[in-house]
């Protein structure tokens, strides 16, 4: 097994074992925790017109199916996460409507008759009598099914053929396949095939416009150049696997991954005129590989998952329509002279160097760009380095999770963010009185911080707050009283003594995440 089809599989795995530890998802890994709470205000008719969004405000892009890692569950197109409810253990509603649930709960299973929409489903089985079931359903609205379940390497996928009218579909598999051809409305597919066993991808009707594999088989290429509908591929880069080139006739191409040895081949990039978003992973990228990239010219959305020197980086200032870039890199951070050359994108508005070490100097070089969203959780920066984030002026979200920070670096942050990540970080309960500093804050995780009561009533004091997310054991029934003071507060997020029975205020309704 090559190393990078284990940069491919491992976090996939990694990430299957976290979510088998909740049951928003239908692995059965590890007992749930004590049931999460969501408290959310009550709806209110309005005819007032949607808002423009920043880069940093917006949620994912409506024009396909997506994933919330926080909520662990595949949602339809058009989906606001800030109007969804938690309508019982394992359903997700907008506007009072269905747009996600698991067949692993009685409330999810009842949710199945309630769906009028696109709903993306958890299914933990493959039961005849339920997936019949979905299927009916798919006839009239479109579904993703998304098949997560104990000893998924035992099982016969076979039997998902049939949800052969389903839009969507994700599993993972180790051995074998069901027969892609019963699908006649597929559009959206991803397999995680953890060994080197190809998908028989020209089984796949040419409906499909979205498809993610692993290890590709010989005739991969001529396979996926039948599918002339696809705006989105991601694969292994192997010997049998198409070249950036060879996707030049896909018309609609405009999200490619590609995850490889330690060079991925990027031969032909420049004929990927249309491309939008692009991710590659691989052990190292050089200035070569860089400056082929470089030349697709429109791309709005990078992610490099890989070790890059930091002269490599200069190719990069040519992507002057570059909106997002995201760099994650696992022996290398971003030096001053990358800094220096991501300064140059004009149309930056969203950086993430998650895990990565970053100098002051990159900072001061970083402030200069009208950045609305940062994200640096697990940068090792003290106070110190902290400092140059008062020069950031444009932020609205910033995300500082896993730092070593204290209240100085709390006193220098922009005033003017609507989203702060503080999660596991050496904020303690006494500083939270320093987040009075921003008054437009709308969504505020502090993760798991052993937070009372009495500290609690601080976050009062924050007219705009939306979402709270707080994890902590000193947390009692006295705080449902705090929380009905928090005047806009939509969703709340905790874990602890508190008990949805304790929230009897009118202007919320409580619903477990996880159930009891």
């Amino acid at each position: 097994m090559n190393r990078a089809f284990l940069l491919w599989a491992v976090p996939r795995l990694a990430s299957a074992a976290l979510l088998g530890c909740t049951a928003l998802l239908g692995c059965t890994a590890l007992p749930a925790p004590r049931a999460a709470l969501v408290v959310e205000s009550a709806p209110e008719a309005t005819t007032e017109p949607a808002p423009t969004l920043s880069l940093a405000e917006r949620r994912e892009p409506a024009r396909d199916w997506f994933f919330d890692e926080q909520l662990n569950a595949y949602l339809p197109p058009g989906v606001v996460k800030e109007e969804l409810e938690m309508a019982g253990p394992g359903v997700l509603r907008q506007r009072g409507r269905v747009v996600w649930f698991t067949t692993e709960t009685p409330h999810g299973m009842a949710a199945l008759q309630d769906v009028d929409g696109p709903v993306g489903i958890h299914i933990h089985r493959l039961d005849p009598e339920l997936l019949e079931q979905i299927d009916e359903l798919a006839e009239r609205h479109p579904v993703l099914a998304d098949i997560q379940f104990a000893g998924w390497d035992a099982q016969d996928l076979r039997a998902l053929e049939a949800l052969g009218e389903v839009e969507g579909l994700r599993f993972t598999t180790a051995w074998n396949y069901p027969d892609f051809s019963r699908f006649s409305r597929l559009k959206w597919l991803e397999i995680d095939n953890l060994t080197q066993q190809p998908p028989p991808l020209g089984e796949l009707p040419v409906t499909v416009e979205h498809l993610k594999v692993g290890a590709l088989g010989e005739n991969s290429t001529a396979d996926i150049l039948r599918l002339e509908r696809l705006r989105s591929l991601g694969f292994h880069s192997s010997p049998s696997s198409p070249s950036p080139a060879s996707l030049a006739s896909l018309k609609r191409l405009r999200q490619l991954e590609i995850w490889a040895n330690d060079e991925p081949d990027v031969r032909g990039f420049s004929e990927l005129s249309r491309l939008e978003s692009l991710t590659l992973t691989g052990g190292h990228l050089n200035a070569a590989t860089l400056s082929e990239v470089a030349k697709v010219t429109k791309l709005r959305e990078l992610t490099l998952t890989a070790d890059i020197r930091d002269t490599d980086f200069k190719p990069i200032a040519q992507l002057k329509q570059l909106e997002r870039l995201r760099y994650i890199a696992s022996n290398r951070g971003l030096g001053d002279e990358a800094a220096r050359v991501l300064a140059q994108l004009p149309k930056l508005r969203d950086l993430d160097f998650s895990q990565a070490t970053i100098s002051e100097r990159a900072l001061v070089s970083l402030a200069r760009l009208p950045l609305e969203r940062l994200t640096l959780a697990g940068v090792p920066i003290d106070d110190r380095g902290a400092r140059h984030l008062a020069s950031f002026t444009s932020l609205r979200s910033l995300n500082l999770t896993f730092w070593q920070i204290t209240e100085k670096t709390l006193r220098k942050l922009p005033t003017t963010l609507r989203e702060l990540h503080l999660g596991q970080s050496l904020v303690s309960q006494d500083d939270l009185q320093l987040l009075m500093r921003f008054p437009e804050l709308q969504v505020l995780d502090l993760g798991f911080m052993n937070i009372d009561d009495q500290h609690l009533t601080a976050l009062t004091q924050l007219p705009e707050l939306r979402r709270l997310t707080v994890m902590s054991p000193l947390l009692t029934a006295n705080s449902a009283v705090t929380l009905e003071h928090i005047p806009r507060l939509a969703i709340w997020f905790g874990a602890g003594p508190l008990d949805c029975a304790d929230i009897a205020i009118t202007r919320f309704s409580c619903k477990g995440v996880y159930g009891r």
